[in-house]
Parts: structure tokens; sequence; C-alpha cells
């Protein structure tokens, strides 16, 4: 009999719907492997066992009854920590807010509740999501589930790892500039960051919120899809396809920033890939690595104003954050930001996007493997990673981080699958194309936590 927790949320429904499980037994299986490997993943920073008991109890009971109210009812996930959650801790991942306690549930819990999927518990974000390791040098960090001694990613990290490892089958993360995308791509998942406003970010701690995006990571693109129409109230997800003939998927011509062996050949491979499907590959020019930058002067003043006016932690609460963090801020509050030149250049940034000749485009989701724990800031790994996902928040296009196989040092490289602004359904039912013919290129699980 196959373990409960090795099970995606559409498994789950057929077992559901079979009787061979119910979510009672799936949460406990879920609660138990939490205990055995999260403290050394860090993957979690609260657990609420008896709220997800009381919520399974219920939906066996509903499911038994015949009452199935979606495709992820009984089905346990975990929630970023910027997310507000009733009664549960509200801190953003930061000393600076110890003690806070949501008040009401954010919109994207809210509707997983109401859909019947069940939230055990707050997954491990970097502070106040501004950063891409998810390590605090007093809080505690997250690991990744392939390597101990690397990241995850960030600064959806927590919930990268908890799905990676099969501690939930689900998560949500955030997504500014590559947030839920980076941590999948390191850690071995899915992760989707959809057109810009298409999911509600009541009660999610805001970074830069013409930017800012709700992120779902799971390990299949199917659970990305029932998780968008219950997040997107009226979305539908695309009709399958038995192929991508018809589809023009776009190759760039040169990749900014520059990006490793590993990561080059991912796109080579999901190109290939796409080709064998029946796609038509077009070379594509992307907007230069300048011409992103100016535009980033939007969201850096966004940046400004959510610290410094909307929360208010910057220069109030600065001996409370952390020293990477102390050092991100002021440094970004001291250069400033011009907002009407970025604005403008954002706009020129989106015309490019929105002309590429292509349905799709494929491009790498990080420079390079991910950093070390033990200097998680080394290197260029938190810009150049940075700079592979800008481009698609600048646009507000739909963006989704498929794994495609292991780098020479055996972790996680990936492939990121972007389209234009509203096309999230057919990225996605193409995306799950992509994953299907890729599925073997990579274990299905980190090894070393098979076996525990």
């Amino acid at each position: 009999m196959i373990e409960l927790w090795r099970l995606g949320a559409a498994e789950l429904a057929d077992a559901y719907a079979a009787g061979g499980a119910t979510s009672t037994e799936v949460v406990e299986a879920c609660l138990d492997r939490v205990a055995a490997l999260d403290p050394v993943l860090g993957a979690f920073t609260y657990i609420d066992r008896d709220g997800a008991r009381v919520a399974s109890a219920a939906a066996t009971e509903e499911l038994r009854s015949g009452l199935e109210r979606s495709a992820l009812h009984g089905v346990p996930f975990g929630v970023k920590e910027i997310f507000e959650v009733a009664s549960w801790p509200h801190t953003a991942g930061s000393l600076a807010w110890s003690g806070r306690v949501g008040q009401s549930d954010s919109d994207a819990v809210r509707l997983l509740r109401a859909a019947g999927a069940i939230p055990v518990g707050l997954t491990r974000s970097h502070e106040f999501a501004m950063g891409v390791t998810t390590q605090h040098e007093k809080r505690g960090s997250t690991r990744n589930p392939w390597s101990h001694d690397r990241v995850p990613g960030g600064s959806s990290g927590g919930s990268a790892a908890a799905v990676a490892a099969g501690l939930v089958p689900l998560a949500l993360g955030s997504d500014t500039s590559g947030s839920a995308r980076i941590p999948a791509a390191l850690c071995g998942i899915v992760g989707f960051r959809p057109t810009h406003g298409l999911i509600s970010l009541r009660g999610v701690v805001p970074l830069a919120p013409s930017f800012d995006a709700v992120g779902v990571m799971a390990r299949e693109v199917e659970e990305v899809q029932a998780a968008m129409e219950i997040l997107s109230p009226g979305w539908t997800r695309g009709a399958p396809k038995s192929d991508l003939s018809g589809v023009r998927v776009g190759v760039p011509v040169d990749f900014v920033p520059p990006v490793g062996l590993a990561q080059s050949e991912a796109v080579e491979v999901a190109a290939a890939k796409c080709s064998e499907l029946g796609a038509t590959l077009v070379p594509v020019a992307l907007p230069s690595a300048d011409e992103i930058d100016a535009a980033l002067d939007a969201q850096r003043a966004e940046m400004i104003h959510t610290h410094t006016e909307v929360l208010k932690t910057w220069p109030a609460h600065r001996e409370a954050l952390s020293a990477s963090l102390q050092s991100r801020l002021g440094g970004l509050v001291s250069r400033g930001a011009d907002a009407a030149a970025g604005e403008e250049a954002r706009s020129r940034i989106r015309a490019a996007v929105a002309a590429i000749a292509a349905d799709l485009v494929l491009s790498p989701v990080v420079a390079k493997g991910p950093s070390s724990v033990a200097d998680p800031e080394a290197g260029d790994f938190r810009d150049s990673s940075l700079r592979c996902n800008h481009l698609q928040s600048l646009a507000g296009v739909p963006a989704l981080s498929l794994p495609v196989g292991l780098d020479e040092e055996g972790l996680p490289a990936g492939v990121q699958v972007w389209g234009h602004q509203g096309e999230d359904a057919a990225v996605l039912v193409e995306g799950a194309m992509m994953r299907e013919a890729l599925r073997d290129r990579l274990p299905e699980w980190p090894p070393e936590l098979v076996a525990q």
C-alpha cells in the first residue's frame, strides 16, 4: 500500500472516492511526516494540529456523505507566513512583528477553506518576503530537501521545501520577482505566478503591491489548476491537449543575466521536448538588462513606500530586523527611486513583451544552483536569481516554473514557461504537457527523504 504522503491532490481525490483513504488519515500522515522531517528542514514555523484534525474530520464526513466541495476537498496545504490566518501567528517572518496574531483569513486562505481544503500550518518566508534564501540568523531557517547544506530559494522557501519533501501536497506562496518560481526550481517542484491581479491579495503582507502576486506551489501542474479554479472565482482551466501543434514557443537569443550550463541546458531540453510535441520554435529578443533595471525603479519606489509608510518597519523597527534586511532596506531608502521614470520604462517593457510573436517563452528560472546555508549571501546568487524573474513581474504575465532535471551537483534545475497577460489557462495546459514529457529526468523525491 502506497504511503499517503506521496499522493498528490488528484490521487487523494481518487482515494477518497474509492474509500481507499480518508482526509483524517491523510492529515495525520502529513502531521507525522512534519514531525519526523521538519526539525531538520525548517519548512514550517507553526502547525495547527488541532485545527487540521477538526477540519479533516469534517471533510471526511462530508465526502462520505457524497458532498464534494472541490477537487481539493480534504487536501492539506501549507500557507506562507505572510498570509494572514485567523488566530494564527502573523509575523511575516520577522522579529519586528513578534507576538502579532491574525485577525481574519486572507482571501486566498478563506477561499481554499470554503472549498474544503485544510490548512495545516505556516511555512517559513524570507523576512517580509524580501529575499531569496529563506534564512534568518535568529529566527530559524529552511534547508533544501535535496541538500541540507543548501538554501531552498525564496522568499517562499518554506512552501517549496514542504511540498518537495512530501510534508504537504500543496502550498501557498507569493511572487513579487520570483519568490514562488525561484524556490520551486531549486526544490524540484512546480511553482506558478498568475497574471497580476487574477488572485486577491487581501490579507497578504505587501512588498511592492503592483508587482505582488499570490503563488501556487505543488508537485503537479494539475494541482495548480485545481487551486486556481478556487482562488480565482470564474477562472476555468483549459481543455487538455494531445500535442503542441500550432503553438509558437519562443527561445531567447540571449539570457538576462548570463546563466550557468545546467540552466541553459534546461531551456534547451525543454525546447527540444516542445518541438517533439509539435511546437514551432522561434527565436525571440527580450528587453535588455538596462531596460529592465530602469523599469525596476517603479518596484523600488513601492518597496520603500511599503516599509516606510504602510508597514512602518523602517526606520522605526530597524533594530528588530535581520542584518541582511537592514542592509537591503537601508540601501533602498538611501538610494531612492525615480518612480515616474520607472513607470515609463515599465510601460515600454509591457509593450515589448506584448509584442513578442510567440504563445509561450522558455527562459531560466535561476542563473545558478542554490547558495550554501553557511554563507547564503555569497556571490551574486540573490541578484542573478532575481534578474531571471524581473521581466515577467514587470509585464504582469503568467509564469510557470517546471522541474527539468538535475545539475552537475545532483540538485534540481528548472525552466520558466511564460506567456501573455491573461493566458494563464494556456500556460498551464501546455505546461502540464511539458511536465509529463520531462518527468523522467528528475527523481520523484529527494533520495535521502524517501525512506524517512
